[in-house]
């Protein structure tokens, strides 16, 4: 019962704070930060571009 809550507790998080659900998070945001300019950036780029 405890591990459910738990889990319910942790997708609340992700959907309003996913940096703090992350239990990495600076691992997370090193190397999104450090490589911005990569493969997810770029096909963002393209596609933020056409959706807007």
């Amino acid at each position: 019962k405890k591990r459910l809550k738990d889990m319910g507790d942790k997708k609340k998080l992700s959907l309003e704070d996913p940096w703090e659900f992350d239990t990495s998070p600076t691992q997370n945001v090193t190397p999104q930060a450090n490589s911005p300019p990569a493969q997810p950036k770029e096909e963002f780029h393209p596609q933020f571009t056409q959706e807007d």
